[in-house]
């Protein structure tokens, strides 16, 4: 009996047992280590408390597991749906924007500046490439609270930083690079190069690409874009490197 108890209180509490289930139970410890030791018997109503107790985390634990499961890419179903042809609103306490419920109404929803600052995020006109780049994360959050019914009719959903896992869209790489005019592939060339005008640039070619060449300014930017919606492979390192590179090449020769 006094084995049933202890396994519960460890699965409940971890390693400090004792003192989490007494104080859960709000009785010292001393009596705690009398139950433990035999010396005194263990009162029902302290059975019926720890299985209250057990109740009430296992049905956190199964709404946590609902709860990853609907953020993850693989796993997860979307329940709202966007509406095409509407812009966020980005403001100093995060980005509001709205989202199609099953029964065709709209439902308001409000990603918190919080969540922009576990990025490394916190001014506002910082926090919309995020967003957009990683839109189908916060499309993802926001069905997890609609379906969990963590919502008001009134204010709509309110998304925080334990709400969401930024994750980039799978063509965000993609675009980023795009915009710079670079074709994605996995063996990109990245160096510092000196054109016919004498500026030193960094110099980005390779598979399907024309040579690029970037500004220092240019260059830094495109890494952070890349840290940004968390590009981890060696392609940001290496721009920063090549752009450092160029800088101190352009300073010798000036």
């Amino acid at each position: 009996m006094i084995q049933l108890l202890i396994r519960t209180a460890l699965l409940l509490f971890g390693n400090n047992w004792q003192s989490g289930l007494a104080s859960e139970l709000g009785v010292a410890e001393r009596t705690l280590r009398r139950w433990v030791a035999g010396t005194a018997p263990v009162p029902l109503g302290v059975w019926c408390d720890v299985r209250t107790r057990l109740h009430d985390q296992s049905v956190e634990v199964a709404r946590m597991h609902a709860r990853l499961s609907g953020l993850l890419p693989d796993t997860g179903k979307i329940t709202l749906e966007p509406i095409p042809n509407t812009k966020p609103e980005v403001d100093i306490h995060g980005i509001r924007f709205y989202l199609k419920r099953p029964d065709g109404t709209l439902i308001a929803c409000k990603a918190q500046r919080g969540v922009f600052a576990d990025v490394g995020v916190g001014l506002p006109h910082d926090m919309l490439p995020i967003f957009e780049q990683c839109s189908d994360s916060f499309l993802r959050a926001a069905s997890v609270k609609f379906q969990l019914g963590e919502f008001d009719d009134r204010l709509g959903i309110v998304l925080e930083p334990s709400d969401v896992i930024i994750l980039p869209n799978p063509n965000t790489r993609v675009a980023v690079l795009g915009r710079y005019g670079i074709v994605d592939h996995p063996r990109l060339s990245v160096r510092a190069l000196k054109p016919d005008d004498g500026l030193w640039r960094v110099a980005i070619s390779g598979d399907g690409n024309p040579l690029v060449a970037l500004d220092v300014g240019g260059a830094l930017k495109l890494a952070d874009e890349l840290i940004a919606i968390g590009e981890s492979s060696k392609l940001a390192a290496h721009i920063c490197t090549a752009a450092a590179d160029a800088a101190e090449r352009q300073a010798r020769d000036a």
